[in-house]
């Protein structure tokens, strides 16, 4: 005769049960945000990193109240080839970091699932880390220069170069060329977010010389150069420099924004759209012509510009002589510093100029309805304006706009 069981001996009697007034479901909320928040700190930190790992997580497992059976053990994952050149590839171990988790839902150890995800997070900085020695270690010895190509569609960044750099721009490239002479062994080289990335040591030690072949649509973003900067050819993307000192060269760019820190001249032959200046040590501009210019000198700056076709705009709290031989489109100068600003020819639509320094002012031009104030100890002068004219005198200097 068959015997029947007691309910007590059920085999959901067994079932772990949690403390009273804590829901489960909270507690499996809390596992799988404490578990997330675990994985964001390993995909933080630096914003240059040049990885990205993705693995799944079913969490409708956290729901079910009677525990899955442990995992078991994955098999080994077969050999995989290394990747492309110019390619980080970092691989994180996730399906030790999803049993982790699992058994973390299971028995309620919260504190298991941020160990792990802080553990999986220092291996894959270190595996970053080894990419980019990797890859910097891979450039290749030819005619007692290192040479390498990379497929970077966003363009170039230099960090902390102490060297001349020249860049080749061609309309037949498809990938970035590379020669580095002297000093290859100090730069950390990469592919980060889809723009090669040079970083240097910095400092005033001799570093290396570098040479770059570039497609025609390339950015190039230099930050931290201690060198002279030569680009041959027409360049359709953004130049951005951050210059210590050093004396750059180009032909035509479309976008361009260049500031000096210590000493350092910039020449090219034109800009198309917006060319910004900044001196804050000495610095040298020489264009023939540019779409806007903005000036920003706290230092001391000598410019010189032919023709500036869509708007000028002055900022000189330091030292400046300024020559602009003809001017289209709304200008505007504030001159709370010194030096001489001379305009010979065009036309201001509108012109807004005050002088509060001891700067000497000259539009030899048209302004339409222009706004000066002398404040200061310089003077203005306007050879000619159409409209209404407001001017005040209010300082030692003068301001003086004709018919």
């Amino acid at each position: 005769m068959r015997k029947t069981r007691p309910m007590d001996a059920s085999p959901l009697a067994a079932r772990p049960r949690l403390n009273p007034g804590i829901p489960a479901g909270g507690v499996a909320a809390l596992a799988v945000t404490l578990a997330m928040v675990g994985w964001g700190i390993m995909a933080g930190g630096s914003s240059d990193r040049g990885f990205d790992v993705d693995f799944d997580f079913d969490t409708d497992r956290a729901a079910f109240h009677v525990p899955a059976p442990p995992a078991p053990p994955a098999p080994p994952a077969p050999p995989r080839g290394p990747g492309a050149p110019g390619e980080i590839v970092v691989r994180v171990d996730a399906d030790a970091i999803r049993r982790a988790v699992e058994e973390g839902l299971r028995t309620g150890d919260v504190e298991a699932i941020r160990r792990e995800a802080l553990r999986a997070a220092e291996q894959a900085r270190g595996a970053q880390a080894q990419a980019m020695a990797a890859l910097s270690a891979g450039l290749q010895a030819q005619d007692g220069a290192l040479k390498a190509s990379f497929t970077a569609p966003r363009g170039v960044r230099l960090v902390d170069i102490t060297g001349d750099v020249r860049v080749e721009v061609s309309r037949r490239a498809d990938k970035v060329g590379l020669e580095v002479e002297g000093g290859g062994e100090s730069l950390r080289t990469g592919v980060v977010d889809g723009t090669l990335t040079l970083v240097g040591r910095g400092g005033d030690i001799p570093g290396a010389d570098i040479k770059l072949v570039v497609p025609d649509e390339a950015s190039l973003e230099i930050t931290g150069l201690a060198g002279d900067l030569a680009i041959d050819g027409n360049i359709d993307g953004k130049l951005t420099l951050d210059l210590r000192r050093g004396d750059v060269t180009a032909g035509r760019l479309q976008d361009a924004n260049i500031t000096v820190h210590e000493a350092g001249t910039f020449t090219a032959d034109r800009v198309e759209g917006k060319l910004s200046f900044s001196a804050h040590g000495h610095g040298e501009l020489t264009v023939d012509r540019a779409g806007t210019l903005s000036l920003d000198v706290a230092g001391n700056a000598e410019v010189n510009v032919g023709r500036v076709e869509s708007g000028l705009t002055l900022s000189i709290p330091g030292h400046a002589d300024v020559t602009v031989d003809r001017v289209e489109g709304p200008v505007k100068a504030d001159l709370p510093g010194a030096g001489t600003v001379r305009i010979n020819g065009g036309t201001a639509s509108p012109l807004k100029v005050a002088s509060t320094g001891a700067a000497e002012f000259t539009f030899d031009g048209t302004a339409e309805n222009p706004e000066v104030l002398a404040a200061g100890a310089g003077s203005v002068h306007v050879s000619r304006h159409t409209g209404t004219a407001r001017v005040q005198n209010i300082g030692q200097g003068r301001a003086i706009v004709g018919d």
